[in-house]
């Protein structure tokens, strides 16, 4: 049981840790310190998805792997930026 407790305590934790890192957007930014955020949330968004998607398993067995612009178009979908003039803007 205690086991169970600290597998769930940890879970949570990391479940947590992540969406407060990762998932909040920036508030009270400049617009030029909110061009800077977005393009780093894009740079660590798009580097896990063509990472994940080269080392995967079964990206692996069937020969599939993202490419960048693939990453790209996934990551701006999911945090809602759309990029513009080379930068990554909010929708």
């Amino acid at each position: 049981m205690g086991k169970l407790l600290f597998m769930v305590l940890l879970i949570g934790g990391a479940y947590w840790y992540w969406n407060g890192s990762q998932g909040q957007p920036a508030q009270g930014l400049s617009p030029q310190q909110q061009l800077e955020h977005n393009a780093a949330l894009m740079r660590r968004c798009v580097g896990e998805k063509t990472r994940m998607s080269s080392t995967g398993a079964l990206a692996g067995m069937g020969g599939v792997a993202m490419g960048r612009e693939d990453a790209e178009r996934e990551c701006a979908q999911e945090h809602g930026l759309r990029q513009q003039d080379g930068h990554w803007h909010d929708r």
